[in-house]
């Protein structure tokens, strides 16, 4: 359900390696985020961590996560 909710605010145009889906960024980025681990230390099936670092400040420089949270939150009537 969550998915289908913040797929069509994830951003299309990238520059650098591309991943094989959307998903599998997110995915990347919140195994980080929940573990604390190091972005060297990324599971190589998520793909570069470079990248994945890269992607994870550019849409944080331009609001994604703001976007991508508030979604969230609404698609939930706001009970999270």
């Amino acid at each position: 359900f969550e998915w289908s909710v913040i797929e069509p605010l994830m951003p299309m145009a990238r520059r650098g390696p591309k991943p094989q889906n959307n998903r599998q960024i997110i995915n990347g980025m919140f195994y980080i985020l929940r573990t604390g681990s190091l972005w060297r230390d990324l599971p190589e099936h998520y793909g570069p961590y470079t990248s994945m670092y890269n992607w994870f400040n550019r849409w944080r420089k331009v609001g994604i996560w703001y976007k991508l949270m508030d979604a969230s939150v609404k698609a939930h009537d706001g009970n999270v």
